[in-house]
């Protein structure tokens, strides 16, 4: 094309011009076709990690720059248009500075024998280094995870001479409390407002190891002892956001049933981690009689933090900054969660609740009329607000939301009845609320929460669409590994909250399950549902659903026994013995099925003829009788009443493994090949024979697919047992 355009440029004649554009015209249909080939066969040919990456090419990624920002600053409005004046104004803004609070004396402190804690053991910082994912970003000091792996069998002991020491004494090192804050923009926000604006912290990975030491040890302690209260479920072993709306519409349903009205309202800390005073907090630590060194180690991570803003390219210099918690922290949550320990203390009103989710606090109160849970809330939100001060925190306003669980036909939202004041603020009940990615309406009918789920997994059907075509696309088991990663993941959160054969409901997931079929398979629209369904092996809505529910209840065995959930289950539902009552001739319970029953009465006039009449009895006929469930969580243990008799259980004792104990991985190196299956058997026979040949020792190898016998009750194994260079017996044993 060059040739041609020098040509043209050179002579000027029509015939050159000519010539060139017919070549400039075939280099850009060759450069097209070369780019729709490439693509073509990278969609064919895609597998494993590919084929999430063909998705991710569906997404509008675009990385734009940060348009001019506005901000409040000494009572006027300011502009920032050049990078260090954004970077000024995103300091301003969101790097606000934590409540003031007296510093603790430490004098005469006396930490309690109860806390255990002892010295930091080489199977932690193994643990803490190589459970962390080589992926992970690092810090302004660009070492990362993998790197530390590396060159950890080279330096363990001096790994471990340095974090004993540093943890023994309390002391986080100043170049670890250095971050780089990358500013990521909310989603559907104005991106003109700093505040609508994240700060990610990208943290030393070698701080990141103390910081998980801590963090394990913090987690141990908080499920073996009273560190925390049991209704702050984030953050810990075996908790969830679905354990804690179950447990909700739990007290909910149960409360409907003493025809009593729920009401809820949730609020929501003011900045979480950035508004955590330091000094409050190690006096919480001090209440709780922590270990000293643990304390003296939470000051010295809390103070001198520093932070360079990157975005748009640049970079920022190292700033001193004062904030509380930095995010990005793996020991952040938990403390989060011993600062706020205290504002869920025991109510003496059995119908009154306080559930945390980090920061998201729901007051639930539960009474005869809305009227009197306006007051019961009222009275239970301005105590947390007196607490508030004392506990050095804030609630934010703008996200705090009233609504009430009835069964009325109609409920005027805007009577002042049934509003909630705090201080000067009056909350006016909705219709419709999101707690923890569930939308919960009034009715609990979850129509609302289906059809949202609907929208946002046909959203992420469309994006997988474009990946199919009928001439070049994707092969049909990568569609059907998008649509169960992709959209049966999103539209099925939430299942067991909602689930219970609504046939309405199930239409919706079912319809959008059909089309996705016909994309998966190709099929023509009139082709039979369950032969599709068959055909690429995907069971229907219904099924899917049921399996989800009945998952949750044998997840429910396992659980602790002083689980939010376990505690609302019933007393007969194994493995634990539960002291909830419950009047049983009304209520079904958990292994029994809805029978009806019929009674029949005499008449007055039928009881005073004598037995041996001949006359034909008249019977009065009784309403039908018929026990109700409960509630959800009842429901889902039901439906596994059956399945406990035919399985076969273990009971299991929730003893929870001590961070600083020996552990099995000390013993054994445990290494998972990331070769193919052929080239890993290749490379093990060259061990074997090199162990055979080179090796003057004895060596004893066992292989075990981890089979058990039913009838003997062992494990079946083959060794293999090498001496003197020779092969001398090969066995198969169990």
């Amino acid at each position: 094309m060059t040739k041609y355009r020098r040509k043209w440029k050179r002579y000027s004649d029509v015939q050159a011009e000519q010539e060139y554009h017919e070549a400039r015209a075939n280099y850009y249909y060759e450069v097209k076709k070369a780019k729709s080939n490439c693509w073509n066969n990278f969609l064919e040919n895609a597998s494993g990690k590919e084929i999430f990456k063909t998705f991710q090419y569906t997404k509008q990624n675009k990385i734009e720059k940060l348009p001019i920002l506005q901000y409040q600053s000494e009572n006027r409005e300011v502009n920032a248009i050049t990078f260090q004046k954004k970077c000024n104004a995103f300091l301003k803004t969101l790097f606000i500075k934590p409540p003031e609070s007296t510093e603790p004396i430490w004098t005469n402190y006396q930490e309690s024998d109860n806390w255990k804690w002892p010295e930091v053991t080489k199977d932690e910082i193994k643990a803490a280094i190589f459970t962390s994912s080589i992926k992970k970003a690092a810090g302004p000091d660009t070492i990362s995870f993998l790197i530390l792996q590396k060159i950890y069998a080279v330096l363990e002991n001096r790994f471990y001479k340095l974090y004993k020491a540093l943890i023994q004494f309390g002391y986080h090192p100043k170049c670890w409390k250095q971050a780089v804050g990358v500013i990521l923009k909310k989603p559907n926000r104005k991106a003109t407002i700093p505040k609508f604006y994240r700060v990610v912290s990208l943290l030393n990975c070698l701080g990141k190891v103390a910081e998980k030491i801590i963090a394990a040890r913090l987690s141990y302690t908080a499920e073996t002892s009273d560190l925390l209260h049991i209704d702050q479920i984030e953050g810990r072993r075996q908790k969830s956001a679905i354990d804690a709306v179950l447990s909700l519409i739990h007290d909910i349903q149960l409360a409907k049933h003493e025809k009593k009205i729920t009401s809820v309202l949730f609020m929501n800390v003011k900045e979480v981690f950035d508004h955590v005073s330091a000094n409050h907090l190690l006096k919480i630590c001090q209440k709780l009689k922590l270990p000293k060194s643990l304390c003296f180690w939470i000051r010295s991570f809390l103070q001198n933090r520093k932070v360079q803003l990157r975005f748009d390219g640049n970079t920022q210099e190292m700033t001193d900054v004062n904030i509380g918690i930095p995010q990005g922290s793996p020991v952040s949550p938990i403390l989060f969660l011993i600062y706020i320990r205290f504002l869920l203390s025991e109510r003496s009103n059995t119908s009154e609740r306080i559930l945390s989710f980090v920061d998201d606090i729901g007051l639930a109160v539960s009474s005869k009329s809305i009227e009197e849970n306006c007051q019961l809330l009222q009275k239970l939100a301005e105590d947390l607000l007196v607490e508030q001060s004392q506990n050095c925190m804030q609630f934010d306003v703008e996200k705090t939301e009233l609504i009430h669980f009835h069964s009325k036909r109609f409920l005027d939202l805007k009577d002042e009845r049934y509003s909630v004041k705090i201080g000067e603020t009056v909350f006016q009940p909705k219709e419709l609320v999101k707690y923890l990615g569930i939308w919960l309406d009034s009715k609990l009918s979850f129509k609302a929460h289906v059809e949202k789920k609907i929208a946002l997994a046909t959203k992420i059907f469309m994006q997988i669409e474009r990946l199919s075509n009928t001439e070049k696309e994707l092969s049909f088991q990568a569609m059907r590994q998008l649509y169960v990663a992709c959209m049966s993941s999103v539209a099925d959160y939430g299942v067991p909250v909602w689930w219970n054969n609504q046939k309405h409901l199930l239409e919706k997931f079912q319809k959008l399950q059909n089309k996705a079929l016909r994309k998966i398979l190709g099929v023509f629209k009139t082709s039979s549902i369950s032969a599709m369904e068959i055909e690429a092996s995907l069971p229907p809505a219904k099924v899917r659903f049921n399996k989800i529910c009945k998952n949750y209840a044998l997840r429910t065995l396992q659980m602790h026994e002083k689980h939010p959930i376990r505690l609302r289950v019933s007393s007969g539902y194994p493995p634990y013995v539960n002291e909830i009552e419950l009047d049983w001739s009304q209520f079904l319970d958990w292994n029994e099925t809805e029978e009806r029953t019929r009674d029949y009465v005499q008449t007055d006039s039928d009881s005073e003829l004598p037995s041996e009449s001949p006359v034909t009895r008249r019977r009065k006929r009784r309403k039908i009788s018929k026990k109700k469930q409960i509630s959800q969580l009842f429901k889902i243990t039901a439906s596994i009443a059956d399945l406990l008799l035919s399985l076969k259980t273990e009971e299991i004792y929730h003893n929870e493994n001590e961070p600083w104990k020996e552990s099995l991985n000390s013993l054994i190196d445990i290494k998972i090949s990331e070769l193919s299956k052929e080239e890993e058997a290749i490379q093990h026979k060259n061990q074997i024979q090199n162990l055979i040949k080179y090796q003057n020792v004895n060596n004893l190898i066992i292989y075990s697919d981890d089979s058990k016998c039913e009838k003997t009750g062992n494990l079946g194994a083959g060794v293999f047992y090498t001496k003197n260079f020779n092969m001398e017996n090969s066995e198969s044993q169990s």
